[in-house]
């Protein structure tokens, strides 16, 4: 097996692999510190650069425009999407509620009224002839 070797994991981040348990290792070598502070102010030069070409550049502006409106469609999408879901559940337990309401007063009405309909006749009648 190869001894330890450097490998690059993530944004800018430089990590030492263990050669037998393959996990990552944490190395304070003053070389790798330097190394990864190095990177760091390339990353954030490289930023400052895309930011300050983007101010000169008509067409860097006009693509961020684009990027801009494409996330914020696909943000509305998203949300749409998700109301609809809800709409769905909704209807599909307004539509369970009707039914059983339906099936009740059916069952209401063509077996328990015409069952006690009988006896509300005999309470009509008077007890004594008169």
């Amino acid at each position: 097996m190869p001894a330890a070797h450097n490998r690059r994991e993530g944004p800018g981040r430089l990590r030492n692999r263990h050669p037998l348990s393959g996990n990552n290792v944490k190395s304070d070598s003053p070389a790798e510190t330097n190394h990864i502070e190095h990177e760091k102010i390339a990353d954030e030069r490289a930023k400052e650069e895309t930011i300050k070409s983007m101010e000169t550049d008509p067409l860097l502006k006009r693509l961020h425009s684009i990027v801009q409106h494409q996330e914020e469609l696909l943000h509305k999408q998203n949300t749409t999407e998700d109301w609809h879901f809800v709409a769905i559940v909704i209807d599909r337990c307004l539509f369970w509620l009707y039914l059983l309401m339906m099936l009740s007063s059916t069952i209401g009405c063509l077996v328990i009224f015409p069952l006690t309909k009988e006896y509300a006749e005999d309470f009509d009648k008077p007890d004594h002839p008169s």
